[in-house]
C-alpha cells in the first residue's frame, strides 16, 4: 500500500518552501474523482486518514512541549533568577570639591 500524502505538510507549524497550489482536502477529492477503482479509492482514504493522524500527533507533541516548558519555567525560573547576579548601576567617583 502506498501512502500518497506522506510528504504533505500539516496545515500549521513549519511550512514548505514552495507552497502547494491546493489544500490536502481538495487534492483528496480530486484524486477520488479521478479514479473508478474501489481499491484505489480506499487507498486514497487510508492515506488521508494516516495524514490526519500524523497531524494529530504533531499537535500533541507540540502541546506537550509547550506545557512542559511552561511548567519548567514556573519551577526553575525563580531559582535561576536568584543565581544570576543582580544588575547594578556602576559607581563613578565624583569630582573632588575645591576649597
Amino acid at each position: 500500500m502506498q501512502d500518497r500524502y506522506r510528504n504533505w505538510y500539516p496545515p500549521y507549524g513549519a511550512q514548505p518552501v514552495m507552497p502547494t497550489r491546493i489544500s490536502i482536502e481538495q487534492q483528496v477529492l480530486e484524486d477520488l474523482a479521478n479514479t473508478d477503482n474501489e481499491m484505489e479509492k480506499l487507498e486514497i482514504l487510508d492515506s488521508y486518514a494516516a495524514y490526519a493522524q500524523r497531524c494529530y500527533r504533531v499537535l500533541i507533541v507540540e502541546g506537550f512541549a509547550q506545557e512542559s516548558g511552561r511548567i519548567a519555567s514556573s519551577i526553575f525560573g525563580p531559582w535561576v533568577k536568584e543565581l544570576i547576579p543582580q544588575v547594578q548601576v556602576i559607581h563613578r567617583a565624583g569630582k573632588a570639591k575645591e576649597k
